[in-house]
């Protein structure tokens, strides 16, 4: 309620001459298209510049990499958040609808699970903590017929969630999603499956994701390291933050671009990737 700010009721707007309107230029692929603000855990908010070239990539590799179309989405994070924005232009980009809410109902899992049937909400994303919850509410509630996938992010997955979610939504997938908000909202997925161990996946298509040890050298099958990101979905850096934005985004001995994720993790045997957590105290 800010009284000073003109507002417009879309629906009651007549439409306008559009021959008067002025053309405004495409946005160049490295001009700003979002600022999302992360703490990293520290308390001290960066805002990461993200391009529109970066959200163009994320998205078209998402729609790729996800067969099923998003028909509809249950959208439960705040817009303040990084995941919000794998939601939103997956989903309106192959015009499918999104599922928004009301403020306050996205922890009552018994509304959630209406709102699932209601709208025949086809994909969604959370915390594993969340969906264990949403899960548990849509076994008492005679599951659901809609759902084809669900995104699993932010927390480690355990196993049991994955046996639990095989048992009660046989057929849609549950996937794991790793990624940071200077990578775009993702890097890896994997299709969870109850009778493999839980691992973060692969490299989405286009991504460049090196392990290297603390001399900065490739790790081996086993050997901890760090994730250290590079490709078209990398953000353009920290706003008004030259000495951080130095300092995470790096240039590697083969003049690569990249990103230090300060995440470590190991290579399995099969070429997937198991996270072990950070190097630092977040």
């Amino acid at each position: 309620p800010i009284s000073n700010l003109q507002c417009f009721v879309l629906d009651d707007l007549t439409a306008p001459d559009l021959g008067d309107w002025p053309t405004l230029p495409l946005p160049a692929a490295n001009d700003l298209a979002y600022l999302i603000y992360t703490s990293g855990s520290t308390g001290a908010p960066k805002a990461v510049e993200i391009s529109h070239g970066a959200l163009s990539f994320s998205t078209q590799v998402r729609m790729a990499a996800y067969e099923t179309p998003v028909r509809a989405y249950l959208l439960l994070s705040s817009f303040a958040f990084d995941s919000s924005v794998a939601g939103i232009f997956w989903t309106l980009a192959q015009g499918g609808r999104l599922v928004l809410p009301a403020p306050g109902e996205e922890l009552e899992m018994a509304r959630l699970a209406q709102l699932i049937t209601q709208h025949q909400v086809s994909h969604g994303l959370s915390l594993p903590s969340l969906y264990q919850a949403l899960l548990d509410q849509l076994q008492r509630s005679g599951g659901t017929d809609s759902l084809a996938c669900w995104i699993v992010a932010g927390e480690a997955c355990p196993p049991s969630l994955i046996a639990q979610h095989s048992k009660t939504l046989p057929r849609a997938h549950l996937v794991n999603e790793y990624g940071p908000t200077e990578a775009t909202v993702w890097a890896t997925y994997e299709v969870l499956d109850p009778s493999r161990n839980v691992s973060i996946g692969r490299p989405i298509a286009g991504m460049d994701l090196r392990l290297l040890n603390e001399f900065d050298t490739a790790c081996g099958i086993g050997e901890p390291g760090e994730i250290v990101l590079a490709g078209p979905t990398l953000a353009r850096g920290y706003r008004h933050k030259p000495e951080e934005t130095a300092k995470a985004f790096v240039t590697l001995a083969d003049g690569t671009r990249a990103y230090r994720t300060g995440d470590l993790a190991c290579w399995l045997a099969d070429g997937r990737l198991a996270f072990l957590g950070r190097k630092d105290h977040q």
